[in-house]
């Protein structure tokens, strides 16, 4: 009995433990589509991409966790006015993807809010009538609005607002 307890006791067995747990907490295998941003004191060090990646124990630790993958987004409905006085209700559906993981995470508090009142607020600009700031009105036709808004790209207006 003595020797099972010695066993267990020992400082190769304690040593072996300490190896293991300093070895998990080092060793992070980051999935496909996936992106962690590392954090040293609390400071941006580092983003890890998919793969075998390494952290400094107990120094590093894993800020955010962003998933790279396509998500589509619910744009709430809302009231616009076109230049004729036509009422309208425009709604829309956001396909968001996180290109940059630093921007994502530490450029603005909430990314998804971000760009949904973005793409509200670029709906609202082709669909109201002029104002003294834009005294060229935009055309009335369902054409005109379908090429304002597909060549609408978020991610590249999203960078300029939030920099």
């Amino acid at each position: 009995m003595n020797e099972i307890l010695d066993l267990v006791f020992s400082f190769w067995v304690g040593l072996a433990v300490l190896v293991f747990v300093i070895a998990k907490s080092s060793i992070k295998f980051v999935p496909q589509n996936r992106a962690f941003v590392v954090e040293r004191f609390g400071k941006y060090n580092k983003t890890m991409i998919a793969g075998l990646n390494f952290l400094v124990p107990f120094i590093d630790r894993i800020g955010y966790d962003r998933s790279l993958k396509e998500h589509a987004y619910d744009v709430p409905s809302q009231a616009a006015i076109t230049r004729d006085n036509i009422s309208l209700i425009v709604d829309g559906v956001l396909y968001l993807k996180v290109l940059d993981p630093y921007k994502a995470s530490y450029g603005v508090e909430n990314y998804v809010y971000a760009v949904t009142q973005l793409a509200q607020t670029t709906m609202r600009r082709i669909y109201s009538p002029p104002s003294p700031l834009r005294p060229t009105p935009p055309s009335t036709s369902s054409d005109h609005f379908r090429r304002q808004l597909a060549g609408f790209r978020v991610f590249g207006h999203l960078d300029d607002h939030l920099l």
